[in-house]
């Protein structure tokens, strides 16, 4: 059975991330969503997946919340998606500070949710 996935950001990270997922059988993407409704329903309609507001997507059957927000974004959508109850991933950083990193880590253990970030590259082997 398929993880249910809903993915807030729709910029330009978005399409290397779906390409990995549509690889993947084990996710199915409930819905795209975006702080600017236009940019979601854009690329919902260009890779045929269903648009929501965020405010849709967190009421959703979402069980994980992929976050590609930009970075000073990240702490704020975090708080939303472990207070509706879903665990969170995110496009690294996972907040703008140490301090609000903490807090999500916290709340997430709190929340009894998974928390995960991408990793840092720096170093890595694309470098």
């Amino acid at each position: 059975m398929a993880i249910a996935l809903g993915i807030i950001g729709a910029g330009n990270i978005f399409p290397a991330y779906l390409r990995t997922l549509k690889r993947s059988r084990l996710f199915r993407i409930v819905g795209v969503a975006d702080a600017v409704p236009a940019a979601a329903q854009k690329r919902a309609e260009e890779f045929g997946l269903p648009f929501m507001t965020v405010e849709q997507l967190l009421a959703s059957d979402a069980s994980i919340v992929l976050n590609l927000t930009p970075p000073q974004a990240h702490h704020t959508t975090g708080l939303q998606v472990l207070n509706a109850g879903k665990h969170f991933f995110t496009e690294k950083p996972l907040a703008a500070t140490f301090a609000q990193g903490k807090e999500l880590v916290a709340l997430a253990k709190r929340k009894k949710l998974r928390i995960g970030c991408a990793p840092d590259t720096f170093l890595g082997a694309g470098a």
